[in-house]
């Protein structure tokens, strides 16, 4: 007899849920049919997570250990198996793909966090840019109108830097 197990959990994700398999490492893959296999085998072959409707449902023999006759399947029985339970297994891989899930979230808010401060850096950049490019168009419209209103009133100038300060001399004669 055949079973879909429901988990907890529903694996949606692909990519988290082969890497929560390596992370218990078991070895899997994606087929063909886009279905995750695994080492696993039962009376049926290769247990497999089927992808139904959105998520990743784990096909398997429920009838491992007997059949109807009392007979053991040749794979052998659960108690025999070098793998663990299906209850047990699909905890694992429940644990896993929430930890996984979890570093996911936590790497993305980190980005999140690193992106925000990386704004948040450019705009105190680009307001201080500003406000210099205030303050040096004030200077030179402050110096502008001390230079006209001097030469209006017949003095000339004459314009020095010192130490990073503009320094304006007037003067009648040259």
């Amino acid at each position: 007899m055949s079973a879909v197990v429901r988990t907890q959990t529903p694996f949606l994700y692909q990519d988290v849920l082969l890497r929560a398999l390596k992370r218990i490492g078991e070895p899997c893959g994606v087929a063909s049919n886009g279905n995750i296999w695994t080492n696993r085998r039962d009376y049926y072959g290769t247990q497999v997570f089927e992808l139904r409707g959105s998520r990743y449902v784990l096909r398997h023999d429920s009838s491992a250990n007997s059949n109807r006759y009392g007979s053991v399947y040749p794979w052998g029985n659960l108690q025999d198996s070098p793998w663990m339970l299906v209850r047990d297994f699909l905890v694992e891989v429940q644990k896993a793909y929430n930890a996984i899930l979890a570093e996911d979230d936590e790497k993305l808010r980190y980005l999140e966090q690193e992106h925000l401060k990386q704004e948040e850096a450019e705009r105190l950049q680009r307001e201080a840019e500003e406000r210099e490019a205030a303050r040096l168009a004030y200077i030179q419209a402050q110096e502008k109108a001390i230079m006209e209103r001097a030469k209006a009133d017949g003095y000339y100038v004459t314009r020095k830097e010192v130490a990073g300060k503009i320094r304006l001399t007037l003067s009648r004669t040259r």
